[in-house]
């Protein structure tokens, strides 16, 4: 029984192997300052709603400066500034 077992993992292990083996890691999550951003000139100002969950953006200034925009209550208009880290 044991040999029946062990020739069964054998037989598995050559066919993962043939297979490609270990997976490589997968690629690292994008963060915010990697995905391609809007610039702060085209939130801010704009209408946004805090019932859609997303109340915080990133952006760029066109001189290349990070920015955050933030919806602000009540008036529900985008208010974007130069990024704080």
């Amino acid at each position: 029984m044991i040999k029946r077992f062990l020739a069964c993992v054998v037989t598995l292990s050559a066919v993962v192997t043939g297979c490609g083996g270990v997976e490589a890691d997968p690629e690292p999550a994008p963060t915010h300052h990697q995905e391609a951003l809007p610039t702060c000139d085209s939130v801010d100002g704009h209408k946004c709603s805090s019932y859609t969950g997303i109340t915080e953006k990133f952006c760029v200034y066109s001189n290349g400066t990070p920015g955050e925009c933030f919806c602000q209550e009540p008036i529900n208009r985008w208010g974007c500034a130069p990024a704080t880290e």
